[in-house]
């Protein structure tokens, strides 16, 4: 489940990134795009990012089914947002 969320964070990075997202990191690309996503898709990826730096950086953090599946669905919306989809 880890896994699935870190790879849906560094797809929709890419998104990001072909569709005009500016800056060095992650959080800029979203910031610099927040006019192309609406406000519940822009803060549920703000959410989803959350969770993948959590389970990147907190030693023993643990995903569970609930949580992943609403990070993938988050990332998901915004990536249709974008136009990914």
């Amino acid at each position: 489940l880890a896994q699935a969320v870190s790879e849906a964070d560094r797809f929709i990075d890419h998104v990001m990134s072909l569709v005009g997202g500016r800056g060095a990191s992650f959080s800029d690309r979203l910031r610099s795009l927040e006019s192309k996503l609406g406000k519940i898709a822009y803060q549920g990826l703000w959410d989803a990012h959350k969770l993948r730096n959590q389970l990147a950086h907190e030693h023993g953090r643990r995903v569970t089914v609930d949580e992943a599946r609403r990070a993938l669905n988050q990332f998901r919306t915004a990536a249709r947002e974008l136009g990914a989809f």
